[in-house]
């Protein structure tokens, strides 16, 4: 009997001691092409990022955003929203989501012209408390990208605090 892909698989997988997976690169096509900057005419943003209520809406349609800025507010231990472009707010309406059926979302018409804000290393962060800390990451949204979908705030404080 002749080999199959599986069997190359498998033979591939058996060189592994801790598993995983090596699968050619197949990147000839494109490993000489430059990355191009992508400016999306619109982002839809839900309102729910995390397995919590959704966040509550701090902008209206026709509001113009920052990048960075906070658009929607934590509600009952949820996660802040904040811009991942700069632009117009074109609604606020159920949009598709890729774990609920559809959910609330700010929609952005994006600005491509817009000057980019510049972040800069907030002085000091290394002697913060613990507590100013968790306030940090909860003020900033960020919510793990893990099956649970917990807000990294909680999840930070139950590895710390227990």
């Amino acid at each position: 009997m002749a080999p199959t892909h599986a069997d190359g698989l498998l033979r591939r997988l058996a060189r592994f001691r801790c598993g995983g997976v090596a699968i050619d690169g197949h990147k000839e096509a494109t490993a000489s092409l430059s990355i191009e900057p992508f400016c999306p005419p619109e982002v839809v943003l839900p309102l729910v990022q995390h397995a919590g209520p959704p966040a509550r809406a701090l902008v209206k349609r026709k509001t113009h955003v920052t990048r960075g800025e906070c658009i929607a507010e934590a509600a009952d231990g949820g996660a802040p929203v904040h811009a991942s472009v700069s632009g117009t707010v074109e609604r606020i309406a159920l949009q598709p989501h890729p774990t609920l059926t559809e959910a609330p979302a700010i929609v952005i018409t994006t600005d491509p012209q817009a000057i980019e804000p510049v972040w800069e290393e907030v002085p000091g962060w290394q002697g913060l408390s613990t507590e100013q800390m968790l306030a940090a990451i909860a003020a900033a949204g960020i919510v793990g990208l893990g099956g649970a979908a917990g807000r990294s705030a909680s999840l930070t404080s139950q590895a710390i605090i227990g």
